[in-house]
């Protein structure tokens, strides 16, 4: 069972100081996100059809607070690291229960030039003071733009035991897998849900932000 060993850094932890294009001062951006779905336990591949969907008392679900406490770092980095707060209700783990530490990472780079990732990882401790790491990626691939929708709102899940770092998933020990989903509504209120503070003018921070966003789908899903 792997347990913490606090490798992953904490987002936003760097000194204040110029950022990456020589202005002076912070800009932070956040954002809530919820997602729901159903994790089958004792399954270690969350793409094991609609097993999950089937398992009893399988239903999770998790509400997130994701904050960029430095949003031109934030968009220098190549994993596009984030903090994430909040958090994981499952009847596996006991009912909603607190995020220890999170991260999420925006549009990472994939295997191919055309593909992303937007990956979560989540240290919970269940009821049973046992503790858990919920490990889900979106698979943002080329494609048709008909499959925009599906792959972003689509989250493939692990939940491992022991608060597990990155890049020890494949040593780690799965508690169960499945998927878990954001649905309209719940977009809605993540666009609504934006706030900035610091150097920059709100709307111009949310511009730089949405082009960001506009500009890395247009890259996976473009024509040829």
């Amino acid at each position: 069972m792997s347990v913490e060993t606090g490798r992953v850094p904490a987002a936003g932890s760097e000194p204040a100081g110029p950022g990456p294009d020589g202005r002076e001062g912070r800009t932070s951006l956040a954002f809530t996100e919820e997602m729901s779905g159903h994790i089958a336990l004792g399954v270690r591949d969350p793409r094991s059809g609609g097993v999950a969907e089937r398992s009893p008392g399988g239903g999770c679900s998790f509400r997130l607070t994701i904050s960029i406490d430095d949003l031109d770092r934030f968009l220098a980095d190549p994993e596009h690291r984030a903090r994430a707060e909040g958090w994981v209700d499952a009847g596996f783990a006991g009912g909603r229960r607190p995020v220890e530490r999170g991260w999420f990472n925006l549009f990472a780079a994939g295997s191919t030039p055309d593909r992303r990732e937007m990956r979560y990882r989540l240290w919970f401790t269940g009821a049973d003071g046992l503790p858990r790491t919920l490990a889900g990626w979106k698979d943002v691939h080329h494609g048709p733009p008909t499959r925009l929708w599906l792959d972003t709102s689509t989250l493939f899940t692990q939940v491992m035991w022991g608060h597990v770092p990155e890049g020890e998933d494949v040593e780690a020990e799965v508690a169960g897998a499945g998927t878990l989903h954001i649905q309209p509504m719940d977009l809605a209120a993540t666009l609504k849900s934006f706030t900035t503070d610091g150097a920059d003018d709100g709307v111009a921070a949310l511009a730089r932000f949405g082009r960001f966003f506009v500009g890395q789908l247009w890259d996976v899903y473009r024509p040829g």
